[in-house]
Formats: structure tokens, sequence, C-alpha cells
């Protein structure tokens, strides 16, 4: 046989047992296929402690996946898609995620940090500590600290020379949404 014929029959085989609900490695489990996995539980765990120690102990895989990645993230970014899961982004939009994977991102965060022992910035909000880093000695009048008052003050400035800035964009809605009311 040639490889094209073994490539072919072991493709066969593996739509035949995929459709027969069975291990698509062993062919003796249920396969869990109706959850769309191809393994039966021991199957899958072997396959993914196989790729993680390949993944694990070989620099040249972790480079060519680095270096693919970026790839992806250009294209993605190219066609105004999210850069992490490749759906497409709000028209409006100046961020290069979608809705869920900033969520997904944020949520991510809160955990490190509360994992870290640090205080999430969610509640920071309506307390006497600076809204970046979470210390309590804030400057009067302001809700950030003597290091990221300028910083932030510093940012905005630049800000708001740029026309098509998110902070412009919010606070022109803003006091045109209000102005409308009254």
């Amino acid at each position: 046989m040639d490889k094209e014929a073994i490539r072919q029959y072991k493709k066969e085989t593996y739509e035949l047992y995929k459709r027969l609900h069975l291990c698509t490695a062993c062919h003796q489990q249920d396969a869990y296929t109706l959850n769309g996995r191809a393994l039966c539980f021991e199957c899958g765990e072997k396959n993914n402690a196989r790729i993680k120690d390949r993944y694990k102990n070989n620099a040249d895989v972790r480079a060519k996946e680095k270096e693919y990645r970026q790839q992806l993230r250009e294209k993605y970014k190219e066609n105004k898609l999210c850069t992490r899961c490749g759906k497409p982004l709000e028209f409006d939009t100046t961020k290069k995620s979608c809705k869920r994977c900033l969520a997904k991102m944020r949520q991510r965060a809160s955990e490190y940090r509360m994992k870290k022992g640090i205080m999430p910035r969610v509640l920071f909000d309506g307390t006497e500590r600076c809204v970046i880093c979470g210390k309590q000695e804030i400057v009067k009048g302001y809700k950030m600290c003597n290091k990221h008052l300028p910083i932030f003050q510093k940012t905005m400035l630049k800000n708001r020379k740029q026309i098509n800035n998110y902070f412009i964009k919010a606070n022109r809605a803003f006091w045109e949404a209000k102005n409308a009311t009254n």
C-alpha cells in the first residue's frame, strides 16, 4: 500500500469509529461524542499529558507556537476580529478583544489579585483607596494616589487631543444625552 491509501484507510476508520461513538484511539470505550469528543476519557487524558509534555520540554515547539500566535493576532487585527477568539468586533470599538474575552480577562485578573492577597479593583469604588493600586494614601479631591495621579493626568491631556478617543466619545454622548432630557 502506498502512503495515500494508508492515509485514506486511517481517515475512513476514524470516521467509522466516530460515527459509532467509540474512541478513535482504543476503539473500545464510549467516546462522549455527544460533547463533540472523539476520544474516551482515558485516551483524552493521555493525549493531553503527551501534548503538555511536548510543549513544556521543547523550546522549538514553544517558539513556533509563539510565532504562529503572533501572526494569527496580526491577521485578526487587520480583519477587525477579536485577537483572542477570532470573532467579529463591534464597529466603533477601539479595543482589540470582544466584550466576552475582555470580561474573561477581567475575571482572571480579579482572581489572580485575590489569590495574591490584593483587593480586586471592583471593591475600590466608593472607598478611600487609589482606584489603580488600592493604596490608602489618595490625593484629596481625587481617587488616586500621588504615584498614579500625574500619570493619569498626562494620559488624559494626550487623549484630549485625539478626536476618536473613547473617553471623548463617551463624555460627548453623556452630555448630549443629558442636554436632550433637559
